[in-house]
C-alpha cells in the first residue's frame, strides 16, 4: 500500500480550517499551527476518508510503511493529533474498538452554507385582562400547542423554559431573535367574553419581524382541543413541514398550566414534601392525565434523592414513584415525560442500556435534552454527550442543566480552554446555582485554573454568585485540598471517604478520584474494594448527578485511576462493561484506559 508524499500533496479543508501538507501546516481563523510529519500523514490518511473508519493495518501501511511499530508509538501520535483538533476546533479523531480510528467534523464548526431549517419559540400568549385564572389560560394553551408540535412535526422547537422568558416587551422579534436565535415565533393573545374565548395567533419570520401566517379562533372551553390542533396544523403548514395530529386527551389549558409551574418550581428546588402533595393535588384533579401522574412520578424521585431523606422514607418515596410512573404509562406510554418518569425507575448503575432507550424514544425538545446528555457522560461517551448538549444549548439555553451537561462533555473530552471560555461565557449572562457553582469551581481548581477559582470564591453571598451554605462549604474545603495537597489534607480526605463508605456502603466517585490524582493510588484502590456497587444496580438505589456519579471516572484528572489495571475490574461491577458491548460504543479515550475489549 502507497505511503502518502507529504510534499505532493494537495491541500484540503476541514469545516473552516485549511490543511497545508507541504507546508506541516494547519491554518484556522485564528492561528497557523505546526504540524509534525507523522501526525500530518495520519490526519491526510484520516482526512481522505472523512466519516468513515480507518484500520490500524492500514495507518500503519500508509504512515509507517508497513514498519513494525509498538502499540503506544502509534497511540502518541493519534493522541497528538487529537490535541490539534481540540485546539484548532475543526475536527476530533474517535476510536472505533478493534477496528481503528476516525476523523469526524466538530459540530462547533460551520460547516458549507445550507439552508437552516426552522427553528421555532412559541411565546407566552398574553391575557388581555388583568385576571390571574386568564393568565394561567393562555400560558397553559401555549404550552398545549408547545406540546402539540413536538409530537406531530419535526419542527425545532426551542424550549418552554427559555422561551416563556420573553413576556411583554421582550417579546419583541429581534429580541427573541438575538437572545434564543430562534428563526421564527408563534406569538399569540387570549380575550375571555361571556365564558366563549378569543384567540389570535401569528407566526412571525424573527429576522425580519414579518407576519408569515396569522388566524383567528372564537371557541367555547370545551372546544379547545379542535382549537390547537388548527394552530399546530396553520403553523406546520407555514413552515413546509407535515402535521400528524393525535388522539390524545388535553385538559384545560389552567389546570395543565398549574401542573407545569408547580414541577418547575419544585425542580428550582430544593424540593420538599410540599410540593410533591401539590403536583399530587393536581394531578388528582386530572386522574385520566398523564402528565398530572408523570410529574408526580419524577417529583419523587427528586426527593428521594435528597440527603436528608433516610433509607426507608426513600424506600417509601419509590414506591410511591413507581405507583405514577404506572399509572402514567397506562395512560399515555408515548409521551416524553412519561417515558421521562420510566428512565427514573431504573438502577443508577446496570441500567444504563435501558435508560439510553427510554431516553431516546422521549420527545427531544427541551428540558428532556439533559437526561439523556448526563447518561452519555455517566458511561464516558464523551463526545455523543457534547453533540446531543449542543442540541439542547440551542433549544434551551437559560437551563442550568443544559448549560452544565455542555460544560461536563468539554471537559470530559480534555478540551480545558473551550471549557473554560464557555463557562466564563455562562457566568456572565447566569448566576450559578450552589451545586452549579460548586462543580464549575472544583473542576478549574482540578484544571489548574486558579484566577477563575479565585473569582468564583469572591462572588460567594453576591448577586451573581451562590449564598453560603452546605454545598459551598463541601466545595471549598476540597479546592482547599487541591491546591495545597499536603499530608493532613489528603488524610482528611481520605477519612471522608470512609466515613461515607460506612453510612453509604460504597466511596462517592468524585472525591474517589480527586483523591486517586493527589496522592498514592493504593489507598483509593483500596476504598474501591471495599465498596458495595453492586447495591447500586438495583432499583431504588441512590447516586448523585454527574459529576458525582460514574462522569467522574472519565474527567481529565482521573486518567491515571483508568490506565490501572484494576480500572477493568471497576467498570464490570458498575455495569459499565456490560453496556458498552450492548451498544457496540465505547468511551472516549479507550485506548488509554486498562479495558478488556475481547
Amino acid at each position: 500500500m502507497a505511503g502518502i508524499d507529504l510534499a505532493t500533496e494537495p491541500d484540503f479543508h476541514l469545516g473552516n480550517a485549511q490543511v497545508r501538507p507541504a507546508f506541516l501546516s494547519l491554518v484556522s481563523p485564528d492561528d497557523e499551527i505546526r504540524v509534525e510529519p507523522r501526525v500530518m500523514q495520519l490526519l491526510v490518511t484520516l482526512g481522505r476518508r472523512l466519516g468513515h473508519p480507518v484500520g490500524r493495518d492500514e495507518l500503519i501501511a500508509i504512515c509507517w510503511s508497513g514498519r513494525h511499530v509498538s502499540e503506544d508509538a502509534i497511540q502518541r501520535a493519534v493522541a497528538k493529533l487529537r490535541r490539534l483538533g481540540d485546539g484548532c476546533g475543526a475536527f476530533r479523531v474517535e476510536t472505533i474498538p478493534r477496528v481503528g480510528y476516525r476523523l469526524q467534523l466538530s459540530h462547533e464548526v460551520d460547516g458549507p452554507s445550507t439552508p437552516a431549517s426552522p427553528l421555532l419559540a412559541v411565546l407566552p400568549f398574553d391575557a388581555l385582562s388583568s385576571d390571574l385564572e386568564l393568565g394561567f389560560f393562555a400560558d397553559g394553551l401555549a404550552d398545549e400547542i408547545l406540546h402539540m408540535l413536538a409530537r406531530g412535526t419535526r419542527i425545532r422547537l426551542i424550549g418552554r423554559a427559555s422561551s416563556f422568558q420573553f413576556r411583554g416587551e421582550k417579546k419583541a422579534a429581534a429580541i427573541v431573535h438575538v437572545a434564543l436565535g430562534a428563526s421564527h415565533l408563534l406569538d399569540g393573545s387570549v380575550q375571555r367574553s361571556d365564558g366563549r374565548y378569543r384567540i389570535l395567533v401569528q407566526l412571525v419570520e424573527a429576522a425580519s419581524g414579518t407576519v408569515l401566517w396569522s388566524d383567528g379562533f372564537e371557541s367555547a372551553e370545551v372546544d379547545m382541543l379542535g382549537v390547537q390542533a388548527q394552530i399546530a396544523a396553520g403553523v406546520a403548514n407555514a413552515l413546509h413541514h407535515k402535521f400528524g395530529p393525535e388522539d390524545r386527551r388535553l385538559i384545560d389549558p389552567i389546570l395543565h398550566e398549574q401542573m407545569v409551574r408547580a414541577f418547575r418550581q419544585a425542580l428550582d428546588g430544593p424540593i420538599t414534601p410540599a410540593d410533591v402533595n401539590r403536583i399530587d393535588t393536581l394531578a388528582a384533579k386530572a386522574p385520566d392525565y398523564a402528565l398530572g401522574w408523570a410529574y408526580a412520578s419524577e417529583a419523587r424521585n427528586y426527593l428521594r434523592m435528597r440527603p436528608e431523606v433516610g433509607e426507608a422514607a426513600a424506600l417509601s418515596l419509590f414506591k410511591e414513584q413507581r405507583d405514577c410512573a404506572d399509572k402514567a404509562m397506562m395512560l399515555d406510554p408515548s409521551l416524553a415525560p412519561v417515558l421521562l418518569a420510566l428512565g427514573g425507575l431504573q438502577p443508577p448503575c446496570g441500567a444504563f442500556t435501558e435508560r439510553e432507550r427510554l431516553f431516546r424514544a422521549a420527545d427531544s425538545y427541551g428540558w428532556l435534552m439533559p437526561p439523556l446528555t448526563y447518561l452519555l457522560l455517566q458511561v464516558g461517551r464523551s463526545s455523543e454527550a457534547l453533540t446531543n448538549a449542543e442540541i439542547g444549548r440551542e433549544r434551551e439555553p437559560f437551563v442550568g442543566p443544559v448549560r452544565m451537561g455542555h460544560q461536563l462533555a468539554l471537559a470530559q473530552l480534555g478540551r480545558i480552554d473551550a471549557w473554560e471560555r464557555t463557562v466564563v461565557s455562562d457566568l456572565r449572562r447566569h448566576p450559578p446555582a450552589p451545586h452549579e457553582w460548586a462543580t464549575i469551581a472544583q473542576l478549574a481548581a482540578l484544571f489548574g485554573r486558579w484566577p477563575l477559582v479565585d473569582s468564583l470564591v469572591a462572588r460567594i453571598g453576591s448577586e451573581t454568585g451562590p449564598p453560603a451554605g452546605p454545598i459551598v462549604s463541601e466545595a471549598l474545603a476540597m479546592i482547599d485540598t487541591i491546591r495545597d495537597p499536603s499530608a493532613a489534607r489528603c488524610r482528611q480526605l481520605v477519612e471522608a471517604l470512609e466515613r461515607q463508605l460506612v453510612l453509604i456502603g460504597h466511596a462517592p466517585f468524585f472525591p474517589l478520584t480527586v483523591a486517586s490524582a493527589l496522592f498514592d493510588r493504593g489507598s483509593v484502590w483500596d476504598i474501591v474494594a471495599r465498596s458495595d456497587f453492586e447495591k447500586l444496580l438495583q432499583p431504588g438505589a441512590r447516586l448523585g448527578g454527574a459529576p458525582y456519579n460514574t462522569a467522574a471516572l472519565f474527567l481529565p484528572h482521573a486518567a491515571s485511576l483508568r490506565g490501572d489495571p484494576g480500572f477493568a475490574q471497576l467498570c464490570q461491577r458498575l455495569g459499565l462493561t456490560r453496556h458498552w458491548r450492548e451498544v457496540a460504543r465505547w468511551p472516549d479515550g479507550v485506548e488509554t484506559m486498562a479495558l478488556d475489549l475481547a
